[in-house]
């Protein structure tokens, strides 16, 4: 089953908040294989979040792509009126003019679509990377905290067989 990357720290957590406590110490003996497992199944699903942010930079540039072409067709559709209005002799001064402003008026809208599509992505890329960062350093807080709670109890181990060695001479 594909957990979340939080829910997999909060199974790592939960196994050293279950972990028995040696006497005389605050280590605590956890069970190796399973965080083991929980380490493969997080590296097996950490491509997930980067296909997701692949799928947020591949919907920016649709959204970009969408932008330009209703552009293109609004200066097409101004270009098209202001063909239709300067064939007409006795208007012509005044549909040229109409048609240069609608010609601004889709520049300045395709601008404004343009600017925003990337302002929209640009936000959904940085909340995206603040997010996998934010993962990222959690589990690699909680990772060295497994592994010096590892270390340590490595440690009262060698030193218990270490004062029995010396209790048997």
């Amino acid at each position: 089953m594909d957990y979340s990357l939080e829910e997999y720290l909060e199974m790592l957590e939960d196994l050293i908040d279950k972990g028995k406590t040696n006497p005389f110490s605050k280590r605590v003996s956890i069970d190796k294989r399973r965080i083991l497992e929980i380490l493969e199944d997080m590296r097996l699903n950490l491509p997930d979040e980067l296909r997701q942010a692949q799928r947020i930079t591949d919907d920016r540039d649709k959204i970009i792509d969408d932008a330009k072409n209703k552009a293109a067709s609004i200066i097409r559709e101004g270009e098209s009126q202001a063909q239709e209005m300067l064939s007409e002799h006795v208007l012509s001064k005044q549909a040229e003019a109409h048609a240069r402003a609608i010609v601004d008026e889709a520049k300045r809208m395709a601008r404004n679509i343009r600017i925003s599509a990337f302002e929209y992505v640009d936000d959904m890329l940085a909340v995206t990377s603040d997010s996998m960062r934010d993962a990222l350093m959690s589990f690699t807080s909680h990772f060295r905290a497994v592994e010096d709670d590892v270390a340590k109890s490595l440690d009262i181990i060698y030193e218990n067989r270490q004062e029995l060695m010396n209790s048997k001479g």
